[in-house]
C-alpha cells in the first residue's frame, strides 16, 4: 500500500532541502545562493563550477546506501563544498558532518599526484536545527576549525554551521540577502517563505518553484514509496524485539514529517510530538 503524503513542506527539511537546491531547474539559485554564503562570485562560481553531486535518496535501492562522501557535494576548480541540512543536530550528526568533509578531502589523492597538502579546500556549510550538542555555540553562526595547542592544523578545511533556531527569530535588515535566504529556508510553508521573499525576484521563483514540486503527482507517489520502504527497512533490521516507537523515532532522525509517521506507525500525532520531545 502506498502512502499518500505531500513532501515536508519546509526546506530545512534534509530531503526538501537537497531535491530542491540540486534540481538543474535552480542551478542558477543555487550558484547565488553559494555566492551569498561565501566570498566568491557568481561569475566565478559559474565559470568554475564542475559537478553537483547529489545522494538522490528517490534512487536508492537501500535506504541506508551511501554512494557519495556528503548529501550534496559541489565540486568547483580547487574547491569543493558540502552542503548538510539537518532538522535534528546531535553530537552524530556533528561527527557525520566531520567525517564527511574529511573524506571529501582525502578523496583529492584518487584524482592524481596532488600531494596532501596541496590538494582542494573542502568547506562544509551546515544548516542545522533542534540543536542537543553542547560543542555548537548558542549564536545563528559559527566556525569550527581543526586545531592542535591553540594553533589550526589546516586552512583547508573547514565547517560552518548555520542554526535555523536562531535565525528564524532574529530580525534583519531587508537588504542582507544571507539571512533573507536562511530565513527562506528556515521557513515552515509557503505563506511564510513568500512573506520572506518579498521583493527577492530569485526567492519568489524558488517559492513557487517549491510548491509545484511538492504538489506534483508522481513526486508524491514516489516519496510515499520511499516513505513506506524506510517503516519496512526499520522494522525488518531492528527485529521483532524493537517497538513502534523506536521505528518511529528512527524516522524522526531522517526528518520525515508527522502525517507520514502517523500513517506508516499508527502513532497518534500527539505522541508522535512527544517522542521529538524526547529526542531533542
Amino acid at each position: 500500500m502506498i502512502i499518500e503524503t505531500q513532501l515536508p513542506t519546509s526546506l530545512a527539511n534534509d530531503l526538501l532541502f537537497k531535491e530542491v537546491l540540486t534540481h538543474p531547474d535552480n542551478r542558477d539559485k543555487l550558484i547565488y545562493f553559494l555566492a551569498t554564503l561565501t566570498n566568491l562570485t557568481e561569475d566565478y562560481l559559474k565559470s568554475n563550477l564542475k559537478k553537483v553531486l547529489y545522494e538522490n535518496i528517490f534512487l536508492k535501492t537501500q535506504i541506508n546506501d551511501k554512494a557519495y562522501r556528503g548529501d550534496v557535494v559541489i565540486e568547483l576548480t580547487n574547491l569543493k563544498i558540502n552542503l548538510e541540512c539537518y532538522s535534528i543536530f546531535d553530537k552524530a550528526s556533528f561527527i557525520k558532518s566531520l567525517s564527511y568533509v574529511l573524506r571529501i578531502y582525502s578523496t583529492g589523492m584518487e584524482r592524481g599526484n596532488k600531494k596532501y597538502n596541496k590538494m582542494d579546500k573542502v568547506i562544509g556549510i551546515n544548516f542545522i536545527d533542534n540543536v542537543n550538542y553542547k560543542l555548537i555555540e548558542d549564536k545563528d553562526y559559527s566556525k569550527v576549525t581543526l586545531v592542535y595547542e591553540n594553533k589550526a592544523i589546516t586552512d583547508a578545511i573547514e565547517l560552518e554551521f548555520y542554526r535555523l533556531d536562531k535565525i528564524r527569530n532574529k530580525t534583519y535588515n531587508e537588504s542582507d540577502k544571507k539571512m533573507k535566504w536562511l530565513k527562506f529556508i528556515g521557513a515552515k510553508d509557503y505563506e511564510e517563505r513568500k512573506t520572506i521573499a518579498k521583493g527577492d525576484k530569485r526567492l519568489m521563483e524558488l517559492n513557487e518553484w517549491v510548491e509545484a514540486y511538492i504538489n506534483d503527482e508522481h513526486t508524491k507517489d514516489v516519496y510515499g514509496k520511499w516513505a513506506e520502504q524506510i517503516a519496512l527497512d526499520k522494522g525488518i533490521r531492528v527485529g521483532k524485539e524493537d517497538t513502534t516507537s523506536t521505528i518511529a523515532k528512527e524516522m524522526i532522525k531522517l526528518g520525515l514529517d508527522n502525517n507520514v509517521i502517523h500513517k506508516s506507525t499508527k502513532l497518534s500525532l500527539r505522541e508522535i510530538n512527544e517522542l521529538r520531545e524526547e529526542i531533542r
